[in-house]
């Protein structure tokens, strides 16, 4: 047992609180031995604050109103001269606190009986880590999933200069000049539908742009473009080995 300082005992006197809330309710029974020896704790710390003698006939009032009067004064008497202060873990193996309940009530002040001081200091660190992330999270936003590349979405994506909008029939084009296996076997009209996909993935990747602008004879034509904010360094592509990354 070591002596607390005042305002921690003040904290320690509002978890003790709680938990005789849990425990018994609005007031503790006049037949339960137990509810003594916790009556016993609560004058303990409430004896260590200002106005202690005060603090303890308020207690005594709402919680032990059944109390005679020469019991209450013989209690408060025990208190003030026990020199009784306990350590977290010490008062968490008098009340049986176990971890969960200490959890649910939002009790800091007193250990549990299942974690030690080394354990909850862990369990202390990985909330502060998740707080710390969450907070994070909403500083810089979510970073957004980007969706797996097929095969050809990557041929695509290694045959688009980074220069300037150019047109599905152009890349078509390039694809076949450097005969890229992923569409070999596809006919020029299944092709060009087929970059077009591939097309609207990469966009949805963030690593292009697209749009559509009128083509001859009255046709709509897709163009796509490299985003600015790509450069050459994460996202493998597997003909020539260039990688590329999205800068957020």
């Amino acid at each position: 047992m070591t002596t607390r300082p005042g305002n921690v005992t003040t904290f320690r006197v509002r978890d003790l609180n709680r938990f005789f809330n849990d425990r018994y309710g609005h007031s503790l029974p006049d037949d339960d031995d137990a509810a003594r020896e916790d009556i016993a704790l609560m004058l303990a710390h409430l004896c260590q604050l200002t106005d202690g003698s005060r603090r303890m006939d308020h207690f005594l009032d709402l919680r032990a109103p059944w109390m005679a009067p020469a019991e209450r004064e013989a209690a408060k008497q025990a208190a003030a001269t026990s020199g009784n202060r306990w350590t977290s873990d010490g008062l968490a193996e008098k009340l049986g606190l176990t971890m969960s309940v200490r959890t649910r009530l939002g009790i800091t002040t007193i250990g549990a009986i299942d974690c030690d001081r080394q354990g909850r200091q862990e369990l202390r660190k990985q909330k502060n880590r998740e707080r710390e992330r969450t907070r994070r999270r909403k500083q810089h936003g979510d970073p957004k999933r980007r969706p797996p590349l097929s095969e050809r979405g990557l041929a695509v994506l290694e045959v688009l200069d980074p220069e300037g909008w150019h047109p599905v029939s152009l890349l078509q084009q390039e694809l076949r000049k450097w005969k890229a296996k992923e569409f070999a076997e596809l006919s020029d009209a299944s092709m060009r539908k087929a970059i077009s996909r591939e097309l609207k993935q990469l966009e949805e990747a963030g690593l292009i742009k697209t749009e559509i602008r009128p083509g001859t004879r009255g046709l709509s034509v897709l163009f796509a473009t490299r985003d600015l904010r790509c450069t050459r360094e994460t996202v493998t592509v597997t003909t020539t080995g260039t990688k590329y990354r999205v800068q957020r």
